[in-house]
């Protein structure tokens, strides 16, 4: 291959682009193989479709480094490369098919296309099945209809999310005596020892929602971006609802920022009277600069929640206090100060350590609030979030069937009652209520302390919950457009009777001027992917909407409406605006 002819500069552009794209795959699979353990996962899809708004960034400054050093080094051997074949063109002695042969295969066994194509299928599975309407019958024979009612007398609740404590730690064989002080609660608790981690679960939001509501995470197959919604499942009926409904007062307690994953929002929309996050919480430190790069350490926390709990015990009739720790956080754990001298075996593995230091810290406070003059009132549940992300020992945990963590403690109990019954932190709130004085169901939940439960039923609800996504995606409901829309471009944001979302949005509307909504960026680029009568309004910034409509200005907000590729109204806008039903259907040729 000469490479002075226009049929070598394409073919220089051509090794590049697969050269780029290679490299993006390398480093996709391997920075998300450093958090899953497992590539690019839906963890990780979920996280860039929702944002990574208050993620704790430092806690990966080596990791970003790494990354950042990687890319400037193969840009720059790659210029290199290219300006050699620049100063050889008078003969034939780079013949670089050989090298796009290496690169074809390159991409084809790069760990990340394998990800993606899973990934993909996924979503092509959930597409077929919503555009040729799945049996939702199936689904809502196991989805129960959420209710709750008293059959005893109520008591309060703390629920302890430990992050990534799966119960796989407490095996002697693997981590001898690397779990004590939880084993010794565990000797007057009901515990479970089958609780299987099932798709949408596997990280801690998901963990969160599947415990609450009966449901794992799923968000819609078109792929948005969820982070400018303003509200989190508000369809779906979860624990906070039901416990609302009963005169439960509701507190959640977290060390990280609310903002990340959307915790703030889901407890927020499920009826949460208290929430506190990062933000909330350090002003409340004696120390305000004893935090890690996550946020709360756990004693401070534990601290700050058991205070809580005293307050809420003296002044309200029946409560809910909902926490979750952050020092097991992976991938090294950051132990607590009070744990300084708490370390597992000859301390050398960090992980292990911060294992060691909850251990101690979530002993400590469930023992507090059990030996308070409030403890014969009070039901504590101790539940990992998820199983344990990629760490240092990911290998020692593999080798035994994985299972997640959950103890319920009742007061007064003087033995264990060990449930091996097959599970998943999805039948956390239903397996709840009766500890609490109630029975009910809460979505695809079951009580795993039910006698008659069949096995056979979980084990087909574990194994349909893919197939169930288009039906199950459905419990985002973005609104139906009953009578306005309205823009302010001063607070960013644009409001549907009454509901307020973030913009840029794109809204893509039906016939019935039922909405789906999209918040990433470039959406010009989504407005382009559109049907063809896919009626819609895009409001972004007009230096990305201009790529639409070159008329457009280039600095503000404007609005652009049509259906499909043909837009009908693009508006510069210099003020808040406000459309009726009536503009809408005009400007998007629903008239």
């Amino acid at each position: 291959m000469y490479l002075n002819t226009k049929s070598s500069v394409f073919g220089r552009l051509f090794f590049s682009a697969l050269v780029f794209i290679s490299t993006v795959f390398y480093l996709a699979h391997g920075i998300s193989n450093y958090f899953t353990g497992s590539g690019i996962t839906d963890a990780v899809i979920f996280h860039l479709k929702y944002g990574l708004r208050g993620a704790g960034f430092l806690e990966y400054w080596e990791l970003i480094a790494v990354t950042v050093l990687i890319i400037i080094s193969i840009l720059f051997l790659y210029w290199v490369f290219l300006e050699k074949l620049k100063t050889k063109t008078e003969r034939k002695i780079y013949y670089i098919y050989p090298a796009f042969l290496f690169l074809f295969l390159s991409l084809f066994s790069n760990p990340a296309s394998s990800e993606l194509q899973d990934v993909l299928l996924r979503v092509y599975i959930a597409n077929q099945l919503k555009e040729n309407k799945p049996n939702v019958t199936d689904f809502y024979k196991y989805y129960k209809k959420p209710y709750i009612k008293q059959v005893g007398d109520s008591k309060n609740l703390v629920v302890i999310y430990a992050e990534g404590l799966e119960r796989t730690y407490f095996d002697e064989n693997l981590f001898p005596g690397l779990i004590k002080r939880l084993r010794e609660l565990q000797s007057k608790s009901t515990y479970f020892t089958n609780i299987k981690q099932v798709t949408g679960t596997e990280w801690t939001i998901g963990g969160m929602v599947a415990g609450q509501c009966g449901l794992p995470l799923f968000i819609s197959a078109d792929g948005n971006s969820m982070s400018g919604i303003d509200k989190f499942l508000s369809s779906a009926v979860c624990l906070g609802d039901l416990l609302h409904k009963e005169d439960y007062y509701l507190v959640y307690y977290g060390g990280a920022n609310l903002s990340f994953a959307g915790k703030g929002k889901f407890y927020s929309t499920h009826k949460f009277d208290e929430i506190y996050g990062k933000k909330e919480l350090v002003p409340k430190l004696e120390n305000k600069s004893y935090k890690s790069g996550w946020g709360l350490f756990d004693d401070s926390l534990f601290d700050l929640v058991y205070q809580r709990f005293l307050k809420l015990s003296e002044t309200r009739d029946k409560f809910a206090l909902f926490l979750l720790s952050l020092d097991t956080h992976y991938p090294k754990g950051n132990p607590s100060r009070d744990c300084q001298n708490i370390i597992y075996k000859d301390g050398s593995n960090p992980i292990l350590n911060a294992v060691a230091c909850s251990d101690y810290l979530i002993t400590e406070l469930a023992n507090k609030i059990m030996k308070s003059p409030y403890g014969s009132e009070t039901i504590i549940v101790i539940v990992s979030d998820h199983l344990a992300l990629r760490n240092d020992v990911t290998s020692l945990l593999n080798k035994k069937s994985r299972n997640n963590l959950l103890m319920i403690l009742e007061p007064g109990a003087d033995k264990s009652t060990e449930i091996e019954k097959l599970g998943s932190t999805i039948d956390l709130g239903t397996t709840i209520m009766p500890f609490i004085g109630y029975e009910g169901v809460v979505g695809l939940g079951r009580n795993l302390i039910d006698k008659d439960l069949s096995e056979l039923e979980i084990r087909h609800i574990h194994e349909s919950l893919l197939a169930w996504q288009p039906s199950i995606s459905l419990f985002w409901s973005f609104p139906k457009i009953q009578d306005y829309i309205e823009i302010d471009i001063t607070s960013e944001t644009m409001e549907i009777d009454g509901r307020i979302f973030d913009i840029p949005v794109l809204i893509k509307l039906n016939t019935e001027l039922e909405t789906n909504l999209a918040f990433f960026l470039n959406l010009d680029k989504y407005v382009l992917d559109l049907e063809k009568n896919t009626p819609f309004l895009l409001i972004d910034r007009c230096a990305r909407a201009g790529r639409l409509d070159k008329k457009l200005r280039q600095s503000g907000f404007c609005l652009i409406a049509g259906q499909g590729s043909k837009y009908y109204k693009s508006i510069e806008l210099e003020n808040n605006l406000r459309l009726i039903v009536k503009d809408i259907k005009q400007y998007t040729g629903l008239k």
